[in-house]
């Protein structure tokens, strides 16, 4: 265990410096949230370094490299020390009165990293579900000197992927100097404690509370739902524990969860990419004070939509799901501050739309380079597809009562102002309501999240005006529920899992969103002193949903054998021969020819197959076919290929051999386990005559081009 730590104390002193060059920035951009942005220090540097270090090596400015990456941070410390500089009384004074805030912030997140790091030190094999593909991202890009990276799995293209996320996490590696394996493990655990920092900074900074906020980043990091209280209860205990089987509770769909994210060690971008869109959150949900309010200077204005145009827009590259989120919830505060107003600001729209228009003006490069593989098309879910009202509950049962809670505290004095005949009026309208939507839609959740939705229209008419973020969170994590139950976008999965990656997509952002809102809801049931039974339920419901992160974090890491790096954990033990090669490969990989280019076996996806090219980030002439389809939705150029490498490694003519190897400009050769067991060995020998070997070892052998 003490021997990792030198990497995990390395990958936490870049996020401090990151962090600590970019505060008087946020300092000044956040002077109306609490907390005036320690939070979001880190993040903020890592997403502008991101961006810097992208659009400076997509336009070949700057090559990607440590000391280049060194040399950017200077461009965020410079505008940081003229505003340090102009605004160093408010400062001091404030981190004097504010400094056990910001060690409680520094060392919060030292611990939550250092936890979520030795649980990964035992679960860190880097192989199964998704982490091949997110490895060879890394790779590639932490191979690449300019972008669009190439794309690992198909030489000749690039990357045709959200890949901000993964540069994001490369620039951390640049700049430690870790091995990309141990690096890979090290981003799931500072994405799982940025996660959990920025959103207890959106709540604190919205509240001034420290237990909403907690309580928030704890909902959304550390619980899970409700099947892993289920299934301990059934099994009375955590041996047999089925730890995947929580992300699969709506049938045909993903239910995926932040901890479930962690322990399954998929680098994806839904994950990686939560505290960029907490972040960008943050900055959305303070448009009321910002940019609606008469008392700021249009200059003013301007600056922070700029901000938010970039925290936004950095989305379209790191998880592009998240943006439409973002902006709704910008259109939500106008619409219900405008109510509770009464009052109709028209020229807030023009900033909407300047925010919308320069996010995508930032990321013009981006859209430039990738190429969707189908249209946008929407379609109708079928009543027998729509999500049964049990596995509903199971997801989402806590946050309905935190909702619950605040509606029936808030309205209860008004309704009790009511005639008995009103009252019963009301009763019999929303009953009448219910059966209506029921037989419409014929699924239980859908009536009841409709009404839930119309609820906030009351709770934002009698509640107070600072609560407008609160409600606004609520009513889009409800709208974009009943939009999964109706609709779903129609992409490459067939049938019957047609809204598979609508649910998983949609649903993941919705526990973001419900996580803030049920920690400003704890705030507003403390505030208006709610009665010991909610305390009591509170935690009553609460505590089963730790049972999930108990028990996979007990049954799924390894705790008998420690390691890091996420290829030798598995590769050293199961394919020594590979370990040995691949090794190999990374150490000489300078002395390899310019941008090399490697053939290796190919077949099925979510195997052992394209180790090489992953474990390297040289570019294959084909890793994982049904992946390149689903990126390009070409499938006649993956099949071709796949015959091309098949033809390659069994033909005898040498001649043939040679016009397949100049057609897809190959200078490596692999030839191990894999290739033994899936082509013919009869067209070995022609590589001997054709290629110099440059390794052979154990039965593998690495052919190189003369």
């Amino acid at each position: 265990m003490t021997t990792f730590l030198p990497y995990i104390f390395s990958w936490w002193v870049i996020l401090f410096y990151l962090g600590l060059i970019s505060f008087p920035c946020l300092f000044v951009l956040f002077r109306r949230h609490n907390g005036r942005g320690i939070f979001f220090t880190k993040i903020f540097s890592l997403i502008t370094i991101t961006y810097l270090s992208w659009i400076t090596g997509r336009f070949h400015i700057l090559s990607f490299n440590k000391l280049n990456l060194f040399f950017l941070t200077i461009l965020i410390l410079v505008p940081s020390l003229y505003l340090w500089y102009r605004n160093s009384k408010d400062i001091v004074s404030w981190l004097r009165e504010n400094y056990r805030l910001v060690l409680l912030t520094e060392i919060a997140f030292f611990l939550i990293f250092l936890f979520f790091s030795i649980i990964r030190i035992y679960n860190s094999s880097i192989i199964g579900e998704e982490k091949f593909m997110d490895l060879a991202f890394l790779n590639s890009i932490c191979r690449t000197s300019f972008f669009p990276p190439p794309d690992p799995w198909m030489n000749g293209f690039h990357i045709n992927y959200y890949y901000l996320g993964y540069l994001m996490n490369g620039i951390i590696i640049k700049m430690t100097s870790v091995d990309i394996p141990v690096g890979y493990n090290l981003a799931l655990c500072s994405t799982g404690a940025l996660t959990f920092l920025c959103c207890w900074g959106i709540v604190y900074g919205l509240t001034k509370n420290h237990c909403a906020g907690i309580f928030s980043s704890v909902l959304l990091v550390i619980s899970g739902n409700y099947d892993g209280f289920i299934q301990v209860v059934r099994l009375h205990g955590f041996n047999g524990f089925d730890f995947f089987r929580s992300s699969r509770i709506i049938p045909d769909t993903i239910n995926e969860f932040p901890f479930f994210s962690f322990i399954l060690g998929d680098l994806h971008p839904h994950y990686t990419s939560l505290p960029v869109f907490i972040f960008a959150l943050s900055v959305c949900l303070l448009w009321p004070a910002e940019i609606f309010s008469e008392e700021n200077s249009i200059y003013h204005k301007l600056i922070f939509m700029f901000f938010t145009s970039f925290s936004t827009g950095f989305l379209f590259g790191s998880n592009f799901w998240n943006v439409p989120t973002c902006f709704f919830i910008i259109c939500l505060s106008f619409l219900f501050q405008n109510m509770v107003n009464g009052e109709y600001k028209d020229k807030v729209i023009v900033f909407i739309a300047g925010a919308v228009m320069f996010s995508v003006i930032l990321f013009i490069p981006f859209f430039i380079d990738f190429h969707s593989p189908t249209r946008i098309i929407i379609k109708i879910v079928s009543p027998a597809q729509r999500t049964f009202m049990y596995h509903f509950l199971i997801c989402f049962f806590m946050f309905i009562f935190m909702f619950i809670s605040p509606l029936y505290l808030i309205l209860k004095d008004k309704f009790q102002k009511l005639k008995e005949s009103q009252q019963m009026a009301w009763i019999y309208g929303i009953s009448a309501i219910a059966i209506i939507l029921y037989c419409i839609f014929q699924t239980g959740p859908v009536m009841f999240l409709i009404i839930f939705a119309i609820s906030v229209f009351a709770l934002i008419k009698f509640d107070s005006n600072k609560n407008i973020w609160l409600w606004s969170l609520w009513f889009a994590g409800f709208f974009i529920l009943i939009c999964c139950e109706l609709f779903y976008l129609h992409d490459n999965y067939g049938p019957p899992y047609e809204r598979m990656n609508t649910v998983f997509k949609f649903h993941y952002q919705v526990l973001v969103l419900f996580s803030i809102a049920s920690g400003g809801t704890l705030y507003l049931m403390k505030e208006r002193r709610a009665p010991g039974v909610f305390w009591l339920l509170l935690v009553l419901f609460f505590i089963p949903t730790l049972f999930y992160s108990c028990a996979s974090s007990y049954v799924k890491p390894d705790w008998s054998r420690a390691e890091l790096n996420g290829m030798k954990s598995y590769m050293e033990r199961e394919h020594r021969e590979d370990f040995a090669a691949i090794t190999w490969l990374n150490e000489h990989y300078l002395s390899l020819p310019k941008d090399p280019v490697i053939v290796e076996a190919t077949k099925d996806a979510y195997s052992y197959y394209g180790r090489v090219s992953t474990n390297t980030g040289i570019p294959a002439v084909l890793g994982w076919g049904n992946h390149e389809f689903v990126w390009r939705g070409d499938w006649g150029t993956v099949q071709k290929r796949q015959e091309d490498v098949k033809l390659l490694y069994e033909t005898q003519d040498p001649d043939k051999a040679m016009e397949l190897i100049n057609k897809y400009g190959v200078s490596i050769v692999y030839w191990g386990e894999l290739e033994r067991n899936t082509y013919s060995a009869e067209g070995l020998p022609k590589f001997y005559k054709i290629m110099n070997v440059i390794y052979d070892k154990d039965g593998t052998v690495i052919f190189q081009k003369k």
